[in-house]
Parts: C-alpha cells; sequence; structure tokens
C-alpha cells in the first residue's frame, strides 16, 4: 500500500522530471518554434541548427543518408519535391548552420545547401 509520503515523493518526482524534459526541450528547440540568429553578411535572420537541401537527381538514398549523416543531421521535412529540412546538433549560432552548409555544398550527391531563412518552411 503507498502511504500519503511515499505519494507525494512519487509525485513531486514526476513533476520534477516534467519540468527539468521540458526545459531541455525548449533549449534544443524541439518544443515550439526554433530560434533564430542573424546571418552576419546579409542581415537576414536564418533558423538556428536547420540547413536547407536539395540532392541531384542522380544521388542514390545511401548517398543522401551519407551526406545527412556527414553533418549528424536529422531530418525535419521532406517535400515532395525533393527539398530537405535538416536539423544539425550544436550551439545556436550562423557559425555552426554555415559549417553544416560548407560540408554538404563540398559533397558530390548535393545540388543545393542553404540555411534556412525565417519564414521559408514556417
Amino acid at each position: 500500500m503507498i502511504t500519503k509520503r511515499k505519494f507525494k515523493l512519487i509525485l513531486i518526482v514526476i513533476i520534477l522530471a516534467a519540468v527539468i524534459g521540458g526545459i531541455f526541450l525548449w533549449f534544443t528547440g524541439y518544443l515550439g518554434s526554433p530560434r533564430s540568429v542573424t546571418d552576419p553578411v546579409s542581415g537576414n535572420k536564418i533558423l538556428c541548427k536547420r540547413v536547407a537541401v536539395i540532392f541531384k537527381d542522380v544521388a542514390h538514398s545511401v548517398d543522401i543518408q551519407n551526406a545527412i549523416r556527414s553533418v549528424q543531421g536529422t531530418v525535419v521535412v521532406q517535400n515532395i519535391d525533393g527539398l530537405y529540412e535538416l536539423s544539425i546538433p550544436g550551439p545556436c549560432n550562423a557559425e555552426e548552420v554555415f559549417r553544416a552548409v560548407d560540408i554538404l555544398k563540398n559533397r558530390s550527391e548535393v545540388e543545393i545547401a542553404e540555411p534556412v531563412f525565417m519564414g521559408s518552411f514556417h
């Protein structure tokens, strides 16, 4: 049988887990809209940790997956025109986004790789 004290302790642990989980999700960008940063060159707002990629028509699925893995990305959006929006790890800054863009642009299976500008997907 669960005593009042044990019940309160279990309830506190559940609430703490929910709060800590929510804070983690908010900081990682999985909760709510992704945060944005300013592109230092153009002054436009780009989404943190997001890259848009279009692969060449001749790219095989294995090559596409290898390219995504090369930036430790995960697919957030893939539309029927072959446009992928990738989520990338790391801090929320323009340098990380452009680092991933440069890595992808240097891959033979990639046709276009660009930052995701505010309003382009969301």
